[in-house]
């Protein structure tokens, strides 16, 4: 096989993907997690930050690291909403459902890590 033909099936499987992606975007998708209540407590706060929304900045001077940085503080404070809205302290930790998408930003920001 070669590399060509390789780039083909991929690309019939990334088209897949975006079906599959089509289907799961029509359902609710929210699952239970729980995190240490020091992290949780940490996300909250990102949320209830007053960040100067008076900064002007123009996105498309930003680094592609800047850029990332800001979509995963982004999350995580979209996270911490959602700790705040409806978290349940159990222990050391913090129960709550939390929207696909949220938990797999974090776990894409897990694996992308530096």
């Amino acid at each position: 096989m070669t590399i060509r033909e390789l780039r083909r099936i991929w690309a019939k499987d990334a088209e897949l993907l975006v079906e599959i992606g089509r289907e799961l975007d029509k359902q609710t998708l929210e699952v239970t997690v729980r995190l240490p209540r020091k992290l949780a407590s940490a996300a909250v706060r990102s949320w209830d930050r007053d960040d100067d929304e008076k900064v002007e900045f123009d996105t498309s001077k930003e680094t592609p690291g800047q850029k990332r940085n800001r979509h995963r503080a982004g999350s995580l404070a979209l996270i911490g909403n959602s700790v705040k809205m409806q978290g349940q302290r159990r222990g050391d930790r913090v129960t709550v459902w939390l929207d696909a998408w949220f938990i797999a930003n974090a776990l894409r920001a897990f694996h992308d890590q530096d």
